[in-house]
């Protein structure tokens, strides 16, 4: 009923143990908790929250799209199929994970955060992954400048992170951007040129599309530029 949603919303846990069909549009600020029963997005009818949603004894079952706008840290718990997810930021931003269950993809995966603030993906276990799947035949994706650390997207599509992602580590079936080394030297490999000399880098003859100082052993990293298989790189002093 209108009355159980409405207290589902308010977040009562205690509305029965039946299906709830939205009949529009869901926006909660704050959590959302499914402990028995089912939520039915309905007629692809969206579901947005600024906090976490948890789901125990009951089910989400999503035709539309779940959006977790929130701008403290989001988690994810408790096994659920959604239709599509999107979580986008453009300052820092974390969505959690829970490692002992598994999120699934049917349409369309969105992840974003910006050059200078990615977004975090993180397992709500240090050293534990996080199981995400989309599906393989059906799934899209749109995942931008992410930093994800302890993910295993095993099972699915592999998820793609080239551009401006970031592997903090422990992550299975996902494509991030090459990390180029190097070290500059002012022989030939003999002296190293020591700190604070400005590298840059070139792709394909155009701007520079990142700098880097060296360190004292005269090596240099390039983290977020976007490099793909068969481009033309330019590493020069700058």
């Amino acid at each position: 009923s209108a009355s159980e949603v409405a207290a589902l919303a308010a977040g009562n846990p205690n509305t029965g143990s039946g299906v709830y069909v939205l009949g529009s549009a869901l926006n909660l600020s704050g959590d959302l908790k499914i402990q028995s029963g089912e939520l039915r997005t309905g007629n692809a009818y969206g579901v947005t929250m600024s906090g976490s949603m948890a789901v125990g004894g009951g089910k989400l079952t999503s035709t539309g799209t779940v959006v977790f706008d929130g701008t403290a840290a989001q988690t994810i718990s408790g096994s659920t199929l959604f239709q599509n997810l999107t979580k986008s930021v453009t300052s820092t931003g974390t969505l959690f994970f829970d490692f002992r269950s598994q999120q699934s993809f049917s349409g369309t995966l969105t992840l974003e955060g910006t050059a200078g603030n990615r977004l975090l993906i993180r397992s709500t276990k240090t050293g534990s992954a996080s199981n995400l799947l989309l599906d393989g035949d059906i799934g899209t994706q749109w995942i931008r400048y992410v930093d994800v650390k302890d993910s295993d997207a095993s099972g699915g599509q592999t998820l793609d992170a080239t551009i401006g992602g970031r592997d903090s580590g422990n992550n299975t079936n996902w494509n991030f951007p090459y990390t180029l080394r190097g070290t500059v030297y002012t022989n030939e490999g003999i002296s190293n040129i020591g700190a604070g000399k400005t590298v840059s880098l070139s792709i394909n003859g155009g701007a520079i599309a990142e700098s880097a100082e060296t360190d004292s052993n005269g090596q240099f990293t390039f983290i977020t530029a976007s490099v793909a298989h068969g481009d033309l790189l330019t590493i020069f002093l700058n």
